[in-house]
C-alpha cells in the first residue's frame, strides 16, 4: 500500500491503483476481488466480457485446495529447526551470562514442561537455562564422572560450537 501510495500523485489515481491490485492474480491464480466477490471487478483495463463472469464452487474449491497444500508445504520448507532434546542426568556446557562464553558447566536435573527450557546445577546451585544456552558435552567428556583437572582446550569447543552473527568489541584502540 505504501508503495502504491508514494507512485500515485492524487486520491484518485491511489484508487485506481488499487483497483488493480486487487484485480492482480496472486499465486494460486485469483485475485482478491475475486475470492470476496467470486468475479472480477470492472477496471479501465480492456477485458473480455467473460472474464467477469461469476466464478463456479469447483473453481472455487480447486483454487482453495491449491492455497492449502500450499500453506503446508510452506511450514514443511522453513530453514529453523529444533534443538535436540536434552536428557535429565546430561552434563552440558551453559553460557555464562555476563561474559558470554561457554565456560560453565552444567548437569540437567529437570526439563520444564514446555520443552524449552531445564533446571540445571552450576557449581552446586539451580538455575533455570533456556535450551538456546545449554550445549551438550562432547561424548568423550560425558562419560568422566568428576570434571577433569584440565580445562577442554578452548580451540576444541570453538570447533564443536561456532560463534555466529556475534560482534566482537575491541576494548583497546590499536591505533
Amino acid at each position: 500500500m505504501k508503495h502504491l501510495l508514494g507512485k500515485t500523485d492524487t486520491f484518485i489515481d491511489f484508487r485506481k491503483a488499487l483497483l488493480e491490485y486487487r484485480n492482480t492474480p496472486r499465486y494460486d491464480g485469483l485475485s482478491p476481488a475475486q475470492w470476496y466477490y467470486g468475479r472480477r471487478q470492472r477496471t479501465e483495463a480492456a477485458a473480455l466480457p467473460s472474464a467477469y463472469n461469476r466464478l463456479t464452487q469447483e473453481q472455487i474449491e480447486k483454487h482453495e485446495n491449491l492455497r492449502r497444500q500450499r500453506g503446508e508445504d510452506k511450514h514443511k520448507t522453513t530453514t529453523t529447526r529444533d534443538r535436540q532434546a536434552l536428557a535429565v542426568g546430561t552434563r552440558v556446557l551453559s553460557q555464562n551470562m555476563k561474559t558470554r562464553r561457554w565456560d560453565k558447566w552444567a548437569t540437567i536435573i529437570s526439563k520444564r514442561p514446555d520443552g524449552r527450557s531445564y533446571e540445571v546445577v552450576i557449581e552446586g546451585t539451580t538455575h533455570l537455562r533456556n535450551r538456546r544456552f545449554l550445549r551438550p558435552m562432547p561424548p568423550e567428556i560425558q562419560r568422566d564422572e568428576a570434571r577433569p583437572t584440565q580445562r577442554v582446550d578452548p580451540a576444541e569447543i570453538r570447533r564443536r560450537y561456532p560463534m555466529r552473527n556475534r560482534k566482537r568489541r575491541r576494548l583497546f584502540n590499536t591505533n
